[in-house]
Protein backbone atom coordinates (compact mmCIF):
# COMPACT_ATOMS: atom_id res chain seq x y z
CA UNK A 1 0.00 0.00 0.00
CA UNK A 2 1.30 3.46 -0.85
CA UNK A 3 1.65 6.20 1.71
CA UNK A 4 -0.60 9.24 1.53
CA UNK A 5 0.82 12.57 0.53
CA UNK A 6 0.34 15.41 3.04
CA UNK A 7 -2.32 16.94 0.77
CA UNK A 8 -4.21 13.63 0.60
CA UNK A 9 -4.03 13.21 4.39
CA UNK A 10 -5.33 16.77 4.90
CA UNK A 11 -8.21 16.08 2.50
CA UNK A 12 -9.14 12.97 4.49
CA UNK A 13 -9.08 14.93 7.75
CA UNK A 14 -11.36 17.56 6.20
CA UNK A 15 -13.86 15.03 4.86
CA UNK A 16 -13.85 12.16 7.38
CA UNK A 17 -14.88 12.92 10.96
CA UNK A 18 -13.53 9.58 12.20
CA UNK A 19 -10.00 10.32 11.00
CA UNK A 20 -10.35 13.89 12.23
CA UNK A 21 -11.35 12.63 15.70
CA UNK A 22 -8.34 10.30 15.74
CA UNK A 23 -6.08 13.27 14.96
CA UNK A 24 -7.77 15.26 17.74
CA UNK A 25 -7.16 12.41 20.18
CA UNK A 26 -3.46 12.31 19.24
CA UNK A 27 -3.21 16.09 19.65
CA UNK A 28 -4.78 16.05 23.11
CA UNK A 29 -3.26 12.75 24.34
CA UNK A 30 0.20 12.50 22.75
CA UNK A 31 1.38 9.77 25.14
CA UNK A 32 -1.62 7.48 24.54
CA UNK A 33 -2.18 5.20 21.57
CA UNK A 34 -5.46 5.61 19.71
CA UNK A 35 -7.23 2.31 19.10
CA UNK A 36 -9.83 2.56 16.35
CA UNK A 37 -12.94 0.48 16.93
CA UNK A 38 -16.25 0.02 15.15
CA UNK A 39 -18.16 2.15 17.64
CA UNK A 40 -15.97 5.17 16.84
CA UNK A 41 -16.71 4.74 13.14
CA UNK A 42 -20.45 4.53 13.89
CA UNK A 43 -20.37 7.66 16.08
CA UNK A 44 -18.43 9.52 13.39
CA UNK A 45 -20.90 8.48 10.69
CA UNK A 46 -23.90 9.51 12.79
CA UNK A 47 -22.36 12.87 13.75
CA UNK A 48 -21.49 13.51 10.09
CA UNK A 49 -25.15 12.83 9.28
CA UNK A 50 -26.11 15.39 11.93
CA UNK A 51 -23.77 17.89 10.27
CA UNK A 52 -25.37 17.18 6.88
CA UNK A 53 -28.87 17.64 8.33
CA UNK A 54 -29.85 14.00 7.73
CA UNK A 55 -30.24 13.40 11.48
CA UNK A 56 -31.86 16.01 13.72
CA UNK A 57 -31.67 14.20 17.06
CA UNK A 58 -28.96 11.82 18.19
CA UNK A 59 -28.29 10.15 21.53
CA UNK A 60 -24.91 8.49 22.05
CA UNK A 61 -25.27 5.99 24.86
CA UNK A 62 -22.04 4.15 25.72
CA UNK A 63 -20.15 3.30 28.91
CA UNK A 64 -17.52 5.71 30.23
CA UNK A 65 -14.13 5.92 28.47
CA UNK A 66 -15.49 5.17 24.98
CA UNK A 67 -14.61 8.65 23.56
CA UNK A 68 -18.15 10.06 23.56
CA UNK A 69 -16.99 13.45 24.83
CA UNK A 70 -14.03 13.65 22.48
CA UNK A 71 -16.17 12.73 19.48
CA UNK A 72 -19.28 14.82 20.22
CA UNK A 73 -17.99 17.78 22.25
CA UNK A 74 -14.45 18.33 20.96
CA UNK A 75 -13.86 16.87 17.49
CA UNK A 76 -17.37 17.38 16.11
CA UNK A 77 -17.64 21.11 17.02
CA UNK A 78 -14.11 21.79 15.70
CA UNK A 79 -14.88 19.91 12.48
CA UNK A 80 -18.23 21.68 12.06
CA UNK A 81 -16.66 25.09 12.65
CA UNK A 82 -13.94 24.22 10.16
CA UNK A 83 -16.60 23.63 7.53
CA UNK A 84 -18.94 26.44 8.64
CA UNK A 85 -17.40 29.17 10.82
CA UNK A 86 -20.84 30.73 11.31
CA UNK A 87 -22.18 27.62 13.09
CA UNK A 88 -23.53 28.10 16.63
CA UNK A 89 -22.86 25.19 19.01
CA UNK A 90 -23.99 24.83 22.60
CA UNK A 91 -22.16 22.13 24.57
CA UNK A 92 -24.11 21.22 27.69
CA UNK A 93 -22.60 19.02 30.40
CA UNK A 94 -23.58 17.81 33.84
CA UNK A 95 -20.76 19.92 35.32
CA UNK A 96 -19.37 23.32 34.36
CA UNK A 97 -15.80 22.10 34.96
CA UNK A 98 -16.26 19.35 32.35
CA UNK A 99 -17.91 21.75 29.89
CA UNK A 100 -14.97 24.15 30.32
CA UNK A 101 -12.42 21.33 29.85
CA UNK A 102 -14.12 20.22 26.64
CA UNK A 103 -14.14 23.83 25.40
CA UNK A 104 -10.41 24.15 26.18
CA UNK A 105 -9.76 20.90 24.30
CA UNK A 106 -11.78 22.12 21.31
CA UNK A 107 -9.90 25.42 21.37
CA UNK A 108 -6.55 23.54 21.55
CA UNK A 109 -7.50 21.54 18.47
CA UNK A 110 -8.61 24.66 16.58
CA UNK A 111 -5.36 26.51 17.34
CA UNK A 112 -3.11 23.57 16.42
CA UNK A 113 -0.93 23.89 13.30
CA UNK A 114 -2.51 20.89 11.57
CA UNK A 115 -6.05 22.29 12.05
CA UNK A 116 -4.98 25.68 10.75
CA UNK A 117 -3.48 23.93 7.73
CA UNK A 118 -6.67 22.05 6.77
CA UNK A 119 -9.35 24.66 7.60
CA UNK A 120 -9.47 28.43 7.03
CA UNK A 121 -11.34 28.93 10.34
CA UNK A 122 -9.37 30.99 12.88
CA UNK A 123 -10.16 31.94 16.46
CA UNK A 124 -10.37 35.65 17.12
CA UNK A 125 -7.29 36.59 19.18
CA UNK A 126 -9.29 38.95 21.39
CA UNK A 127 -12.00 36.33 22.20
CA UNK A 128 -10.32 33.07 23.19
CA UNK A 129 -11.56 32.67 26.77
CA UNK A 130 -13.18 29.33 27.51
CA UNK A 131 -16.61 30.90 27.93
CA UNK A 132 -16.47 33.04 24.80
CA UNK A 133 -14.14 31.90 22.09
CA UNK A 134 -15.13 33.26 18.70
CA UNK A 135 -13.99 32.54 15.16
CA UNK A 136 -12.88 35.18 12.69
CA UNK A 137 -14.99 35.63 9.57
CA UNK A 138 -13.64 34.05 6.42
CA UNK A 139 -16.45 35.06 4.05
CA UNK A 140 -19.20 36.63 6.14
CA UNK A 141 -19.34 40.11 7.73
CA UNK A 142 -18.00 40.28 11.29
CA UNK A 143 -21.40 41.24 12.71
CA UNK A 144 -22.76 37.82 11.65
CA UNK A 145 -20.32 36.07 13.98
CA UNK A 146 -21.15 35.36 17.59
CA UNK A 147 -19.65 32.95 20.05
CA UNK A 148 -19.73 29.76 17.97
CA UNK A 149 -19.02 27.33 20.83
CA UNK A 150 -20.41 27.86 24.28
CA UNK A 151 -19.87 25.45 27.20
CA UNK A 152 -22.69 25.21 29.73
CA UNK A 153 -23.02 23.47 33.07
CA UNK A 154 -26.00 23.12 35.37
CA UNK A 155 -27.60 26.35 36.50
CA UNK A 156 -26.11 28.41 33.66
CA UNK A 157 -28.52 30.65 31.76
CA UNK A 158 -28.83 29.83 28.07
CA UNK A 159 -31.84 31.91 27.08
CA UNK A 160 -29.83 34.59 25.24
CA UNK A 161 -27.81 32.12 23.17
CA UNK A 162 -29.08 31.05 19.76
CA UNK A 163 -27.67 27.70 18.68
CA UNK A 164 -28.13 25.39 15.72
CA UNK A 165 -26.40 22.50 17.48
CA UNK A 166 -26.98 21.35 21.05
CA UNK A 167 -24.47 18.80 22.34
Amino acid sequence: MTELSPAEYDAILRSDLGFFAERCFCELNPQTAFLMNWHIEVIAAKLAAVHQGKIRRLIINLPPRHLKSLMASVAFPAWCLGHDPSAQILCVSYAQDLADKLARDCRSVMTSPWYRRIFPTRLAPHRQAVQEFMVLPTRLPLEEFRRPYRPQGPGSPISAFCSRRLL
